[in-house]
């Protein structure tokens, strides 16, 4: 696991931005941060995935419903599926998520 933010406050502004990501499971992992203003994943390089039969993503957030359209980012972040993980599944997973900006973003698969 590259990064993993769970149950961030009001108070926490979260932002992962310019690293530098190599990991056998999910890159970036963002779960139930609803209370937090705003949530910013911005110019990352991340390569995730290895031979297990689990499903991993690059980025993963899940159940962060959001107050504010477009305080949430993930842009400009190239994510790479690593060559021959059965386990890279999906580049950018958004479940429960509501008001996320994804844009500009590179998957190489």
């Amino acid at each position: 696991m590259g990064y993993k933010v769970f149950l961030a406050k009001l108070s926490d502004e979260v932002r992962i931005r310019h690293n530098e990501i190599e990991s056998n499971q999910n890159g970036i992992d963002l779960r139930f941060n609803d209370a937090s203003p705003n949530l910013v994943i911005w110019d990352n390089v991340i390569e995730f995935g290895d031979n297990s039969t689990n499903k991993y993503s690059g980025i993963n957030v899940d159940g962060a419903n959001l107050s504010q359209p477009g305080a949430s980012r993930i842009t400009f972040n190239t994510i790479n599926y690593r060559a021959g993980a059965t386990s890279a599944f999906n580049g950018i997973k958004l479940q429960g998520a509501s008001y996320f900006q994804v844009s500009k973003c590179t998957l190489n698969m």
